[in-house]
């Protein structure tokens, strides 16, 4: 909620993904940012594609670059079947383009081969990367969860009760907190660590302040 975080998002020229986590909160980052996840899991989710996904296009890709390069080839075949016969020795013309065709074919065929390799260790890298970066917002989360455990079970009022302490409410059952509060005569409810009892005020002796 920083305004200079929101104007720094709502000026930078690189798309923004903003995740920053608890669903029930919404921040004026993820109005400024491009797009909103709930959480940080769920925006490395939507940053990159599903491994099956990219190897499904890295597949689809080699397909179609294998048939261009069919059709090249047979286009130039075709080429040079027509410029043998214009030649004064078409056989030998035609051995020495088509083994030169042979040799393209080959490197092409395992370019082809090596892409989606090298396409699927970089995915596989990638997935390492954002396994780790889930563990280490996990064990974030965690910690700061069991800090706020301690800071809710540090001022929960049945854990002062149980240190022998007691606290009041009037008969509309609102907190009793100062003298000032009480008359004489006056009924309270003192609840303490293991039930409540009725009390009667007798006397009332404020606390003059030093």
């Amino acid at each position: 909620n920083d305004e200079r975080v929101v104007r720094a998002i709502a000026a930078c020229a690189v798309p923004v993904m903003c995740g920053i986590g608890h669903e029930t909160d919404v921040t004026l980052a993820e109005f400024a940012a491009d797009v909103r996840a709930p959480t940080p899991t769920a925006a490395a989710e939507l940053a990159v594609s599903p491994t099956a996904a990219l190897r499904n296009d890295v597949q689809l890709l080699d397909v179609a670059l294998r048939r261009r390069v069919q059709q090249w080839l047979e286009f130039h075949a075709q080429r040079l079947d027509r410029s043998a016969l214009r030649l004064a020795r078409p056989a030998d013309a035609l051995r020495s383009q088509r083994h030169a065709l042979q040799l393209l074919s080959h490197r092409l065929k395992n370019a082809a081969v090596a892409a989606p390799a090298r396409q699927a260790q970089r995915l596989q890298r990638t997935g390492l990367r954002l396994t780790h970066a889930a563990s280490r917002s996990l064990l974030s989360y965690g910690h700061h969860l069991a800090q706020w455990a301690t800071r809710l079970q540090a001022v929960d009022p049945k854990a002062v009760t149980k240190r022998g302490y007691a606290w009041l409410v009037n008969a509309e059952g609102l907190p009793v907190q100062h003298t000032s509060q009480l008359v004489i005569g006056q009924t309270v409810k003192a609840v303490l660590a293991d039930g409540e009892a009725q009390a009667c005020i007798t006397a009332l002796h404020p606390r003059l302040p030093s």
